[in-house]
């Protein structure tokens, strides 16, 4: 709270003057509250929903509540009232393209974070130590993907580069999901870095994407956008695959393994869809 405080009476300060020789106005103070608080009630409503179930009562007020202060949102930049998310922002197709790109990539990948350890500790019966050397492989793997996906994506094209690291990730998630319940630790090993390589390639590759044809004026919020894409995406993840995992598991008589490839699946399913989703609209005219 006194954090929060603080940085109210800091935006309403200097910090909400426009820069100097720059047509935008000041920070739009009202504007950001509303949509804060649409985009925290919104994923409140994902992280009870997996508690409490989608059609509990908490969790319909939650979700009920989040689209009255959307649409008040929307209303507030129709009417030009609301400055903190540039209306024109989404007539750039990179934009749009790369937002829900990444939001499904990460809705896809983050279950290695939350539904991985278990496979890991519990079926396979290793230790935390084992579980860190995995997750650090898939980050290496990550990194180096992010270095090859830049320089492909200035000489191919973002578009594709980025519908391929997404089917990478596809691919990944498919092996990691289907090693069975006596895998191998070379089989594991080679899923992850699979994995973690082709999240590397599309992460890089969407920022490209996204940034490459919108003015720099929108820069920022550009970024804001992609980065606000990424943590729906992963309570979603959480909120969904959770559901789904329990929903299989209640439908094969308590079988984790089955729950877990199904729920594995399913995710190499959205990963591909992230990639598709890229060439839906035409490229932006420069």
């Amino acid at each position: 709270a006194p954090l929060l405080t603080a940085a109210i009476l800091w935006l309403r300060g200097g910090l909400a003057s426009a820069l100097p020789g720059s047509r935008n106005g000041r920070f739009d103070l009202p504007g950001s509250v509303v949509l804060f608080t649409t985009l925290f009630i919104f994923i409140m409503a994902l992280s009870f929903a997996r508690v409490n179930g989608w059609l509990s009562a908490p969790v319909l007020f939650l979700f009920s509540t989040s689209a009255v202060l959307g649409l008040i949102f929307a209303w507030g930049m129709k009417r030009g009232r609301f400055t903190i998310f540039p209306r024109g922002l989404t007539a750039f197709s990179g934009f749009k393209l790369g937002a829900s790109s990444n939001l499904l990539l990460t809705l896809a990948s983050f279950v290695m974070w939350f539904l991985f350890p278990f496979y890991v500790v519990d079926v396979m019966g290793r230790s935390g130590f084992v579980l860190g050397v995995l997750l650090a492989l898939m980050a290496a793997a990550n990194f180096a993907g992010s270095a090859i996906s830049g320089w492909l994506a200035d000489r191919i094209g973002d578009r594709q580069i980025t519908f391929a690291g997404a089917v990478v990730t596809g691919c990944g998630l498919l092996l990691a999901g289907t090693t069975g319940g006596t895998p191998t630790m070379g089989a594991v090993v080679f899923a992850t870095v699979v994995l973690g390589f082709g999240f590397g390639i599309h992460q890089a590759a969407v920022y490209s994407l996204t940034l490459r044809g919108t003015p720099s004026r929108h820069a920022g919020a550009s970024s804001a956008a992609l980065s606000v894409s990424q943590t729906i995406g992963t309570v979603l993840s959480i909120a969904l695959m959770t559901t789904l995992l329990n929903w299989q598991q209640s439908a094969n008589g308590g079988s984790f393994i089955e729950a877990y490839r199904f729920s594995y699946i399913a995710a190499a399913g959205i990963a591909v869809l992230a990639g598709a989703v890229v060439f839906k609209m035409p490229a932006n005219k420069t």
